[in-house]
């Protein structure tokens, strides 16, 4: 593949396409693969997982890891440090009805990490038949925040699938950036105050604001509950916000998100 509009002195070799996860339901995965710029015939392959399932490959592939970098302009350049120097990083836009994948029935759609996990192991089995060469090489997954509770569900599947006999991923290990673990892992007052951003009197607003949105949700108005912790970390309208300045919940260093990714926080 060659994307018009880049102006690069390195040709970036790729390749993109679909996987076909289901006939019956017409199921496909659209992934894009990047063969290490280095050495590809001995480079490990990682599959990047963006946050939770839903969130497109793209975003890694433009904003994060991949060869590419997009400004808030939209305008497109080479990113200075890719993980495609180094290593053959592929992306899918997983489960189906993420990004590019599509299907012909909503029954097709993913209902838990299960079934979004065989829709991945499935990808990845057609994806190492194809590209045959790198069967062999290291496979890692790796991906950040909510990635980190989705990963586990990918890993077990594939190593299920492997006892299975057949066609063998060559799984070797997983990172996670930022790792989201637990709920009120994310929304800890401590951490601002410690940070020096927050008195004792807002710590005792958030506190008390956090705690009822943990009660609501346990008490199945999971809906309300999830908008009242929303509304305390992100967004200009945020307590956050407000007691702070910061809109970007995610970076000390930084008090708004950068322009390409503050979708995310509005």
């Amino acid at each position: 593949m060659k994307l018009a509009n880049i102006q690069s002195l390195v040709a970036i070799k790729s390749y993109s396409g679909y996987l076909t996860i289901d006939e019956k339901t017409n199921s496909n995965l659209f992934f894009w693969f990047f063969p290490s710029q280095k050495t590809p015939e001995q480079d490990p392959v990682i599959l990047w997982i963006n946050q939770a399932p839903g969130y497109s490959s793209l975003q890694g592939i433009f904003v994060e890891t991949g060869p590419f970098h997009v400004d808030s302009e939209s305008t497109v350049t080479p990113r200075n440090f890719s993980w495609t120097k180094s290593h053959s990083m592929l992306y899918i836009d997983s489960p189906v009805g993420t990004g590019f994948s599509f299907t012909d029935s909503p029954e097709a759609y993913a209902n838990g990490f299960d079934e979004d996990g065989a829709e991945l192991c499935e990808a990845l089995k057609q994806f190492f038949t194809i590209f045959k060469e790198f069967q062999d090489r290291e496979f890692y997954l790796a991906g950040e925040d909510y990635a980190a509770v989705f990963i586990p569900s990918i890993i077990k599947t594939i190593e299920a699938e492997n006892a299975k006999g057949g066609l063998k991923i060559n799984l070797k290990g997983f990172m996670v950036g930022s790792p989201y673990m637990d709920s009120k892992q994310v929304h800890n007052a401590q951490t601002l105050y410690n940070f020096g951003l927050i008195d004792k009197k807002q710590k005792a607003i958030m506190d008390g604001q956090i705690e009822k949105a943990f009660k609501m949700i346990e008490n199945g108005q999971a809906k309300e509950g999830e908008q009242l912790a929303l509304s305390i970390s992100y967004g200009p309208n945020s307590l956050l916000a407000k007691f702070t300045g910061f809109q970007d919940y995610s970076n000390a260093l930084a008090s708004k998100p950068r322009p390409e990714i503050a979708w995310r926080y509005f």
